[in-house]
């Protein structure tokens, strides 16, 4: 198509070949046929014609598992936050002994937080493991042909590559700020051995 052609114009054109062509021809045996275009790139998830020039899915689909995917990953920040917190006392001494030496909040909240995203970078890194491992199964089962290329594209890696930082920062920044945030009479008063009676 020309540049500079609307598409309202063409379809027109369109009909008025197709009625002179067609509906003209077959009318009489209430067969009436009208032309419509569709953008190539819309085929594949928002076409709901009866019959299809290619394999078509539901947009709704993409949006149901998007969601499911999004709210299994708010699920896995949050236990993480809670075991973060839940073996806190485990590093109290730790918290302690840097605020002695001193060391200031920030640098404990970066610290925290580094080793936050180093876990979720190392997550990610097995994931892509196992997806790569349990994606032929995953075909076989389906019986479809879904192809992983995430590996061909940049900008793919790029967008992996930033939410698997946003991802640890958001899972790290509140056990960060609540370790840190700890009093060195509370970290001694924590670590004091109970007396006998």
């Amino acid at each position: 198509m020309n540049d500079g052609v609307k598409v309202e114009d063409l379809i027109s054109q369109l009909n008025l070949i197709n009625d002179e062509a067609v509906n003209e021809k077959f009318g009489q045996f209430g067969l009436e046929v009208n032309v419509y275009l569709q953008p190539l790139e819309e085929i594949h998830l928002y076409s709901n014609f009866n019959v299809e020039y290619a394999e078509i899915t539901n947009i709704n689909f993409i949006y149901l598992f998007t969601a499911l995917a999004i709210f299994i990953l708010m699920i896995a920040m949050i236990n993480f936050i809670n075991l973060s917190i839940a073996i806190y006392h485990k590093r109290i001494k730790e918290v302690g002994l840097r605020k002695v030496i001193g060391a200031k909040r920030k640098d404990l909240i970066v610290q925290f937080v580094t080793e936050s995203v180093l876990i979720t970078f190392v997550s990610f890194i097995l994931s892509l493991i196992f997806v790569e491992t349990l994606s032929n199964p995953f075909r076989n089962i389906m019986q479809s042909d879904i192809q992983l290329i995430y590996y061909q594209s940049p900008v793919m890696l790029l967008y992996l590559f930033l939410s698997v930082v946003l991802i640890g920062i958001f899972s790290g920044i509140y056990p960060a700020y609540y370790l840190s945030g700890l009093k060195n009479h509370s970290i001694i008063k924590r670590n004091k051995p109970d007396k006998k009676v």
